[in-house]
């Protein structure tokens, strides 16, 4: 029913319809038979009265129509609202609840009334929701939170709390109305997009590892744990410029196990190739971490020493020697042993004229190593050769520091 409002009837307004009712009437009325005075006005008055009471009437059933109106359509804004109301006391006590809400909580509009709201929350999400109702009356201002409540027969469900807190009109005191909105769907929604996200993020990591393992065996001589020699070139050459930049000294140590092929062919390259890991331990446990080792091929390991002199590069190159010297792999034919000779040249400033010519890099160290490793061999192996300038080789074209 849709009327517009009407301000209720004042006396003096009531009287005046009442006589004009009154005249109204007597005017369609037969002629009545003419009283004394005083029984005119009675009869006038009691008339008036009359009208006035069926006005009253009028006015009480219009009324009526509209708080039965202002009835139905609070039933629909309120208690068939999508989401849950509840009007809470601050002990936490349900002062009033929809039908929403009943029905998200499972239990009947007017069994929720002096309920603790706390009775419907999770265990596990009671602390939010103290911390939550505390704010909300200390601030007075709106509060959200999101926590876990329990519906029909026990099921929990997440629900989104919006709460704000007004006077009450009986007695002043503060009183919170709080809207509650079913968010399971949106949780798990969330739940599912972060179960993904970690997924990818775990499967990128996992990418991650899988590209630096490829990149560190791309780098990788596997047998012997030391940089290939694709990789060490990169490395070493590095070093080398910084070495030319600055004036740094570098020295280059290239070794090769003497007469590693007799190892094989009387143990077995199962054998060999402990060797060659127990030779690269050795090699690699007399290095700092700045010093470059690869594996140059073969059975020969080359090694980059930055800021090293050829002196100081000796006293390494030695504890590799001794250290090989000392290895000892337990077979069944006996004890596989090898020794080692090395090749040591360090980095030339101011590179003398050679028949080949040209300036001192990376590739003229390492042909000098070689030649100094081969001399070392040629004078019978487990030895040290240091490379000279050709106008200081004595004869034998090595220096031996045994």
């Amino acid at each position: 029913m849709n009327k517009t409002r009407k301000r209720p009837i004042g006396t003096a307004e009531l009287r005046r319809q009442a006589e004009r009712a009154l005249s109204t009437r007597k005017k369609k009325a037969a002629p009545p038979l003419v009283p004394k005075a005083d029984s005119r006005r009675l009869v006038h008055e009691l008339e008036v009265h009359q009208i006035e009471l069926e006005v009253q009437n009028d006015e009480l059933r219009r009324v009526q129509e509209e708080l039965e109106e202002s009835r139905a359509k609070y039933f629909d804004l309120y208690d068939l609202a999508p989401i849950g109301y509840l009007t809470v006391n601050a002990q936490g006590l349900i002062l009033e609840a929809n039908l929403t809400s009943a029905k998200l909580l499972g239990i009947r509009k007017g069994q929720l009334v002096k309920k603790a709201v706390t009775r419907f929350i999770a265990r596990e999400d009671q602390d939010v929701y103290y911390l939550h109702r505390q704010t909300l009356f200390e601030t007075r201002t709106p509060q959200v939170c999101e926590l876990r409540m329990t519906g029909k027969g026990g099921v929990p469900f997440w629900a989104q709390l919006d709460a704000t807190t007004v006077g009450d009109a009986a007695g002043g005191a503060a009183v919170c109305r709080v809207a509650v909105s079913n968010v399971t769907a949106r949780k798990q929604v969330e739940e599912e997009l972060r179960r993904a996200q970690s997924s990818l993020e775990e499967a990128n990591r996992e990418l991650q590892r899988m590209f630096a393992h490829e990149q560190q065996f791309a780098r990788t001589d596997t047998l012997m744990a030391v940089h290939n020699r694709r990789y060490w070139f990169e490395l070493a050459g590095h070093e080398f410029e910084v070495a030319a930049r600055y004036g740094h000294p570098l020295s280059v140590i290239l070794f090769d196990i003497d007469h590693f092929k007799l190892v094989n062919d009387r143990f077995g390259h199962a054998v060999g190739d402990q060797v060659l890991e127990r030779v690269s331990h050795v090699a690699r446990a007399a290095l700092r971490s700045a010093d470059v080792i690869g594996r140059y091929g073969g059975e020969e390991s080359v090694i980059a020493l930055p800021v090293t002199t050829a002196l100081q590069a000796y006293h390494v190159a030695e504890r590799i020697r001794a250290g090989v010297a000392g290895i000892r792999v337990a077979t069944p034919k006996g004890d596989a042993t090898v020794t080692v000779s090395i090749g040591i040249t360090e980095m030339l400033l101011a590179p003398p004229a050679e028949p080949a010519g040209g300036e001192e890099s990376l590739e003229r160290l390492i042909h000098r190593a070689d030649e100094a490793m081969y001399a070392a061999k040629q004078a019978g192996g487990n030895r040290i050769a240091t490379w000279s300038a050709p106008a200081e080789r004595p004869a034998g074209n090595t220096q031996e520091r045994l």
